[in-house]
């Protein structure tokens, strides 16, 4: 029986009266898997994201981390830290820090070394293609090279589940293609868990799952759990 990461129960979250962004999402992420979700914007895929990182909680209805619901968890700090990495939209890097100063501040609070981090860091900055761009802070980037020094804040910390909303979104197609094998290496051979937004179809197809959101619901499911 394939093990379940990260599950949603009966999940709805609901902005004010009117606005329902899930309504009684029900989904299992097993460990290993690389999940796509796809549906047009409004849907309700990015709050499911932010369900499964911690940063919001549901209305009703449970988020469960290895059986344990999220509600109940004592160290959500650790969870967000450890257990999970987020790609957001919007890349949210400090713009006063350069691009390796933007990665390793996601492992601060760990007992490593300094060595080990900037050892880390600059695995990451080439696993990504920016070695060139590495001093530079965020302004002084372009739309593609911020989501590239995102992804790699994100896997700073090597996290079992990666969220990611719409990573390839402001890429170049070299720089896709990058992204992707780099995605398929962690799952392939890390079993690390992707749970990825995207509105682009040939990226969604190398997922081995592919979910459809329309109004808040799941409306249709393509593969199985790899």
């Amino acid at each position: 029986m394939q093990e379940p990461i990260l599950q949603a129960v009966a999940v709805r979250k609901a902005f004010g009266p009117d606005v329902v962004a899930l309504d009684r999402v029900d989904l299992t992420v097993v460990r290993g898997e690389w999940l796509a979700v796809s549906g047009t914007s409004g849907a309700g895929k990015s709050t499911l994201l932010q369900l499964f990182a911690a940063l919001d909680h549901p209305t009703s209805g449970r988020i469960l981390y290895r059986g344990q619901d999220l509600a109940s968890m004592g160290d959500l700090d650790h969870y967000r830290r450890r257990v999970v990495g987020v790609v957001f939209q919007l890349h949210h890097l400090l713009p006063h820090l350069s691009v390796r100063d933007n990665i390793e501040i996601a492992m601060m609070g760990r007992h490593l070394s300094r060595r080990d981090r900037v050892a880390r860091v600059s695995e990451l900055v080439a696993a990504v293609g920016l070695e060139a761009q590495q001093i530079r802070r965020p302004p002084e980037l372009s739309g593609g090279e911020r989501q590239r020094a995102a992804i790699a804040r994100a896997l700073a910390n090597s996290p079992e589940v990666l969220l990611a909303d719409e990573p390839t979104g402001s890429l170049d197609p070299e720089n896709v293609t990058r992204l992707l094998g780099l995605l398929e290496t962690l799952n392939r051979e890390s079993r690390t868990t992707i749970v990825m937004v995207t509105h682009d179809r040939d990226v969604a197809e190398r997922a081995g799952r592919l979910i459809h959101i329309d109004a808040g619901r799941i409306v249709e499911v393509e593969g199985a759990a790899s």
